[in-house]
């Protein structure tokens, strides 16, 4: 198509055009959203195909394609443990244009020079030298010169290699980024003995690796338990990336999510994120992993949790982002102390007891799955149960996660200490006064008329409910 003769179908459907553009902008934008910087390719696609028709030669567009391929064969070389992700550079991007347009310019000029592309045998074959023959043209050298022992080649190979240190080296800082990302998140709360143990039996499940490989990764590991260094972060760390140079990234990460919660040493802290334009949508929301935990004990207390959870080292303010925590209210149930502690008999830990007339107040937390499953690792003698709670401010009960004793005990009572914790815990969450004082300032009360058992000790309980 002509200069003139674009410009005129331009002006005749304008309107159609603008159309066209918003909407291509809005298709662009809400692919970035899902599958990220990867929309580029696509765009450079559209945008070759769009040139193509423009010239009405479709062999330009088959030979740029055929470039990129030389390129992306390259570039998945270099990179092997995720070589699709190392496509996410602007780097990786700019290497596969100038591969085809490399590849374009070399079509124009066997079409000037009278190459045959009559018949498609014809085409096939000149598409082939131009996207194939102009890399290796390109890689060629003219002649060789020997500087301080080493030889230097002269001619578009040198340039080309220039060009891809420089690119290897982008991608590759792009990628450790990445990977250390990757790694922190995935194996910052895991003790190293348990998941290194662990992930020696899981690499059993390749069947591609031969003995000496397996050989190999087997004295590696042992070499990280038996050497330096001695922190325990630092070598589940180290463990991460011997993993992703092994098996990729989601070998890894099917590996990390999967393993029991017994081997962690803290449960994972949530991080936020902002929603992709899709996920606000309600009729592709994905399932929420958030579950709500109804605390009625001691994990009233802030710090009790974040104890609990190993999470001593949170601040206050992150706790409280991660958590959401809300006064809530269970309907038909009442608290109790008849849950037995074993090394002292005579007192009771916090329970709850069905009860069609009775209310507890407390506390409820926003938690993940995979932080209220190592919370079952803390709570001997609890057994988790489902119920429905309302909480302040909302309409309707929503469901929550609750601890209740497996076994109970009548005739206990609470230690001083540990009601003394639930009172404070129960003002700083704003319950109500007056389950306050039928529930645990009474309590209190009755205590100090109740003389100790002879010889019985008031032992530090953990935390409970």
């Amino acid at each position: 198509m002509e200069a003139e003769g674009l410009v005129d179908f331009i002006s005749k459907h304008m309107l159609i055009i603008i159309a066209l553009a918003s909407l291509a902008v809005f298709l662009i934008n809400l692919s970035i959203h899902q599958i990220g910087f990867y929309t580029w390719y696509f765009v450079v696609f559209i945008l070759a195909l769009a040139g193509s028709l423009l010239t009405r030669d479709a062999l330009y567009f088959y030979a740029f394609l055929l470039g990129m391929v030389t390129a992306f064969a390259e570039i998945i070389g270099k990179f092997s443990d995720e070589p699709i992700k190392s496509l996410r550079t602007p780097h990786a991007l700019f290497y596969h244009v100038l591969n085809g347009a490399i590849a374009a310019f070399a079509l124009w000029v066997l079409l000037v020079y009278g190459g045959p592309h009559d018949s498609d045998l014809d085409r096939l074959k000149i598409v082939l030298a131009a996207g194939i023959g102009s890399m290796l043209v390109m890689r060629s050298k003219l002649f060789n010169i020997k500087v301080g022992g080493e030889d230097i080649a002269f001619g578009p190979e040198q340039i080309i290699k220039v060009f891809l240190r420089f690119m290897e080296g982008a991608i590759d800082r792009t990628r450790a980024q990445s990977r250390i990302d990757f790694v922190r998140k995935k194996l910052s709360d895991f003790d190293f003995k348990g998941i290194s143990e662990y992930s020696r039996a899981m690499l059993y499940s390749s069947q591609a690796r031969d003995e000496k490989a397996k050989t190999d990764t087997e004295q590696a590991i042992t070499q990280l338990v038996s050497g330096e260094p001695q922190d325990n972060k630092q070598k589940c760390y180290r463990l991460g990336f011997l993993l992703l140079n092994l098996m990729g990234e989601d070998f890894v990460g099917r590996l990390v999510d999967g393993a029991p919660a017994e081997l962690k040493i803290r449960a994972p802290l949530t991080e936020g994120r902002q929603q992709t334009l899709l996920e606000r949508l309600a009729f592709v929301a994905p399932t929420s992993q958030v579950l709500a935990y109804f605390a009625y004990g001691s994990s009233m207390c802030r710090s009790r949790l974040r104890e609990r959870l190993g999470w001593s080292n949170v601040d206050d303010t992150k706790f409280e982002e991660a958590t959401k925590p809300k006064r809530a209210t269970l309907e038909g149930y009442r608290l109790l102390f008849n849950k037995p502690i074993q090394d002292a008999p005579s007192f009771g830990l916090a329970n709850i007891m069905p009860d069609d007339t009775g209310t507890v107040e407390g506390v409820l937390f926003q938690l993940s799955r995979d932080q209220i499953e190592f919370l079952d690792l803390t709570e001997n003698g609890y057994v988790r149960r489902s119920v429905s709670v309302t909480v302040e401010g909302t309409k309707g009960a929503i469901d929550a996660q609750v601890y209740i004793a497996a076994f109970t005990k009548d005739g206990l009572r609470p230690q001083a200490e540990y009601l003394h914790l639930l009172t404070s815990a129960a003002r700083d969450n704003h319950l109500s006064a007056g389950y306050i004082d039928q529930n645990l300032t009474g309590n209190h009360k009755a205590l100090e008329s109740m003389p100790l058992p002879a010889k019985e000790t008031l032992p530090r309980v953990s935390p409970a409910g």
